[in-house]
């Protein structure tokens, strides 16, 4: 969820277009690290599987303009959590 919320607001705040000319700014893109901790693996992975698909559709659309982000290259990282809510539990108290 976060991740979305955060690439909602590069979007909504990708107002400023006055290096999208300049092909050396393009080039020379800051990389920008998105981590992703959903359950792939385990008991949870039925739901979570979904999570870091969604994150690499939403960083590959991002990464593609021009318009959005245009000093800066997402990359995703992603995190097998591998919840299993008993131990998860356990280990809260």
């Amino acid at each position: 969820m976060l991740v979305l919320q955060i690439l909602a607001y590069a979007v909504a705040n990708s107002h400023n277009t006055n290096a999208l000319n300049n092909v050396d700014t393009l080039q020379s893109k800051s990389p920008i690290n998105i981590g992703v901790m959903a359950p792939t693996t385990g008991v949870r992975a039925w739901w979570g599987r979904g999570i870091p698909l969604a994150a690499e559709m939403a960083v590959e659309y991002i990464n593609s303009r021009t318009d959005i982000l245009h000093e800066f290259s997402l990359k995703l990282v992603t995190n097998d959590t591998k919840v299993i809510i008993p131990l998860l539990i356990l280990n809260l108290y």
